[in-house]
């Protein structure tokens, strides 16, 4: 035999043996009976992921996976599909091999906003007086501004009453949210957030009563549809909110407590714009109990907006331009002092249900109008400079 095909022949013979081999496997019993319960097991675990339904992932789910960059990217491609695609031209990037690049922005915008993406919760304190009002009113009607370290937005919007609905159900405070732009700075919107405790106020001079104890708001916004926030106010309190409160907070009978939020909205109008959950435990129980309320809500006009929202907003504008937050050149006074009077009217008022069909908020204590006054009093300080 030519040596040059024993090669193939030694190959050919190998090919065999291991051919036999194989079906002398399959005619083995406990070979069939091993490859058998193998396959059974494979459709046992196939049928049970079958079986199980998949998770609906929240935006509260979807801010804590995903990173920054990822939300990036899908707000882009959201905006993409959303505009024309011109239109996303010009908002959109693209590198060489073809990958969507959105523009860089800056994690903290001008007056304190903050970048959704990192950081989608906020928090804010419910143990509020109106120390900083009556600190403004003296500084006013003595002909001095007050300076800006005195003014506290927050207790200044806090001051006035707000028509909150009464808390009903199983939990002893109730949670009230409402939406409009925001008039200090177009193409934002502003949210209203109420916590009210139920139960009547207690008269002068009473001890208050608490209805809930160890209470702590946070908000919590989805930062595809959010791109910044600010809570309005509360400047000499953010720093060392989390650990003053870590405990929480006790919450009166009675007890009303309103923040307002600036929104710069994000590319996306789909899902909830934000989450308002309020933890708290009763008087006698050591367990924690939540209260949730998702807000959806849609823009719209600020003068269709409630006559509270409107006052609230025209009170937080005055504080903001006695802090020295407005553009300098301009009269911010004035349109606060427009804004604040569409929505109350004075107590010697004759019609005050035909001003109320027309949006116009009650003043039972006159706290409105002295509002008005200080308004032209500081409004007349600043033009004479």
């Amino acid at each position: 035999m030519d040596r040059r095909h024993e090669p193939k022949a030694a190959g050919a013979a190998t090919l065999a043996h291991r051919a036999a081999h194989f079906f002398s496997l399959w005619m083995d019993p406990w070979f069939l009976v091993c490859v058998l319960v193998a396959l059974a097991l494979h459709a046992v675990v196939l049928g049970l992921c079958w079986a199980v339904p998949p998770r609906v992932e929240t935006f509260a789910d979807r801010t804590q996976r995903l990173s920054a960059r990822d939300i990036d990217a899908l707000r882009s491609a959201r905006m993409a599909r959303e505009l024309s695609w011109s239109g996303a031209l010009k908002l959109l990037g693209t590198t060489s091999n073809g990958a969507v690049l959105t523009r860089r922005r800056r994690r903290a915008g001008p007056g304190g906003l903050q970048r959704a993406v990192s950081r989608p919760t906020s928090t804010f304190a419910i143990d509020l007086d109106a120390a900083s009002y009556a600190d403004i009113s003296r500084f006013l009607r003595q002909g001095a501004l007050p300076p800006p370290s005195a003014v506290r937005v927050e207790e200044l919007i806090n001051h006035f009453d707000y028509q909150y609905p009464e808390p009903t159900g199983e939990h002893p405070l109730g949670v009230t949210v409402e939406q409009a732009s925001c008039p200090w700075k177009p193409g934002h919107q502003l949210v209203r957030i109420g916590l009210t405790a139920r139960g009547p106020r207690p008269g002068v001079g009473a001890t208050p009563v608490s209805v809930a104890r160890q209470v702590r708001v946070q908000v919590m916004f989805d930062p595809l549809r959010v791109e910044s926030y600010r809570l309005v106010g509360h400047e000499s309190r953010l720093q060392a909110l989390v650990q003053e409160h870590d405990d929480g907070e006790e919450l009166a009978a009675g007890q009303r407590v309103t923040a307002l939020y600036e929104i710069e909205p994000g590319a996306s109008s789909v899902g909830d714009l934000l989450r308002v959950k309020v933890r708290y435990s009763r008087l006698r129980e050591q367990q924690s109990r939540v209260l949730v309320l998702p807000v959806t809500a849609k823009p719209r006009a600020l003068a269709s907006a409630s006559a509270d929202l409107r006052f609230a907003a025209a009170v937080a504008w005055f504080g903001r331009t006695l802090r020295g937050e407005s553009p300098p050149g301009l009269d911010p006074l004035r349109s606060v002092l427009e804004l604040a009077r569409g929505a109350c009217f004075a107590r010697s008022t004759r019609a005050p249900a035909r001003l109320a069909r027309r949006g116009r908020g009650a003043d039972c204590d006159g706290q409105r109008g002295r509002f008005l006054e200080l308004v032209r009093i500081a409004r007349r300080l600043m033009r004479r400079g």
